[in-house]
Parts: C-alpha cells; structure tokens; sequence
C-alpha cells in the first residue's frame, strides 16, 4: 500500500533525529534548516520542568514507555553489588535470602532495552526537558501549527501550551506512533556520555590513589536509580559508596540532598585531577597521579 504525503513527509522530518555521536549533539540542531522552528525549539527548552510538571509530559511519556515495557523481577541481575552492600549500615532494606540477596525495590519493575539489550535511553524522555523541548516541536510542526506560534515568548508560549493540554495526549496519539518516542533521545544520550566519562576518570584517579573498584553501575543502573551510588570501592578492606558529578559545583550542591545522605562520597573530576567531599563535608582534592594536594591551580 503506497504511503501518504503526510506519512512520507513524517519519516523525512524524524530523520533528522536519527543517531549521531553524543559528543557531536547540540540543543534544537536538527530544526537548523528552519529559524522559525529552532527558535520555537529553544523557547520550550527555557521552560524546563513546566514541561513535564505543569503541562503533565511526565505522566503522558511514562504511560509511554510503560506500554513498550516489560515487567521484571531485577534482582538477579544485581546480585553483585547487593552483596557488597549487605550488612553496610544504612543497606538494611536489602536482605539475603539462603545464598541470594533481595531487594523489594528490584520486584516488577517496567523495563524498555533497545536491539542490543541494554537499558533504552527513552526511559529517561519523561523528565529530559530538552528532549522533551524536541519533541515538542516536531509535534507542532506536524501539527501545523510551529509557524504561528513560534514568535511567541516564554510566558505567552505556557499560556498557548496550557490552552491545549487536555488534548495533549490526543494529538501527541494522532501524530506519533508509539515507537516514534524512541527517537527523542539526544539530550539524554549526551549527558549520558558525560556522566560516563566523568564516573570513568574519577575511578581512574581514585584507583591511583589506592581505592579497587568494587562495582561500577554505567547507564541506566538501577543501584545508582534506588541508592544513588555510582561506584563501590574498597580501601584498606573498607567498602565506601561514591557518587559523581561531571562538575564540582553540581557535586557539592547536591551533596546535601537527603536522598544522597547514606553515601560515604562524592567525586567530581577537575582541570587538575578530582575533588572529593565526605559525608562530614571535608573536602580533598587529588591530583591525576592520585596524590593529594593542598592548593589545587
């Protein structure tokens, strides 16, 4: 059966968001052959959470992805880290079962992998704000409504989106089908990479140092998602959890959320190395052969 002139015209605009290296990602780029639709694109951006919070993307995208999902009992694939944790004070929700270690949190979870088995980064589409921003625009494209809209400023743009919200979901079903959401991912895969590659350096200099690497989650760990460790590592026969920001900034504010305050670490890697702060709040900072330094240029 030949396909529509709205079907074709569909693929030819979702092929832009086709896969490219995250290092190579910038924000609205693939709407760069029309200003109009970058520039509607880098307004919702600027609205952030509204997105997902006041227009209810979140809610709409998870049912989403939950429709894709399939259901799982996780814990046999964290037997690893759930036995290094056991026993650890502040861990007393994960028990041991004979020689298996159990996790409630781990039960009937929802799951979405792509081709190659791994955790599919569209799971984290409900609340990325810039993907979101992406989507968006494509759905008013199609909708053929980008142009009139697309002078409009931030608040003017809340008030219009608002306007539409309760056919949100009814549009977002006539224009994309359910695989389509899958495409959204770019913003994701970038700080994805980022953090990888900051969780990788600050272990390389931590190993230096003397720490061994116990376990390291990568994308989409649940460990880092329930607890909020990214590496387990041991020194001198000691267990210590670490979590790592890309920046020593983001690092230090985040330090103090309740949600981390089980955590013996936190780590950012540096122009000069990696700076680290402890649950008490001392800081150390250490350069890349692992060594400690008191004035860190």
């Amino acid at each position: 059966m030949a396909k529509s002139t709205k079907e074709i015209l569909e693929e030819e605009q979702l092929s832009l968001f086709q896969d490219t290296s995250p290092y190579e990602y910038e924000k609205c780029e693939h709407f760069s052959k029309n200003p109009k639709h970058t520039r509607l694109c880098g307004t919702l951006i600027t609205l952030g959470k509204f997105l997902y919070e006041d227009l209810g993307l979140k809610k709409i995208i998870s049912e989403k992805i939950r429709l894709m999902s399939e259901i799982k009992n996780l814990n046999d694939d964290y037997q690893e880290p759930l036995s290094i944790l056991y026993g650890k004070e502040g861990y007393e929700s994960i028990e041991k079962n004979g020689d298996d270690y159990f996790l409630k949190h781990l039960v009937d979870k929802n799951v979405l992998y792509d081709d190659n088995g791994n955790w599919h980064f569209v799971n984290k589409l409900n609340t990325n704000y810039a993907d979101l921003a992406e989507l968006l625009t494509e759905l008013l494209i199609r909708g053929g409504v980008a142009d009139k809209i697309c002078n409009k400023n931030k608040e003017s743009l809340k008030k219009y989106l608002l306007g539409v919200k309760p056919k949100l979901l009814t549009v977002l079903d006539r224009y994309f089908s359910l695989d389509e959401y899958k495409e959204f991912i770019r913003n994701t895969k970038y700080l994805s990479q980022i953090g990888e590659d900051a969780e990788d350096e600050v272990k390389k200099i931590l190993e230096k140092f003397g720490m061994k690497t116990l376990y390291e989650g990568g994308h989409g760990d649940y460990i880092d998602m329930l607890f909020g460790i990214d590496l387990i590592m041991d020194y001198k026969g000691r267990v210590y959890t670490i979590q790592v920001k890309n920046k020593v900034e983001t690092m230090l504010r985040t330090s103090s959320y309740k949600k981390y305050d089980k955590l013996d670490y936190f780590a950012a890697p540096t122009k000069f190395g990696v700076t680290i702060k402890n649950k008490n709040g001392n800081i150390t900072n250490l350069d890349f052969n692992g060594e400690v330094i008191d004035d860190p240029k």
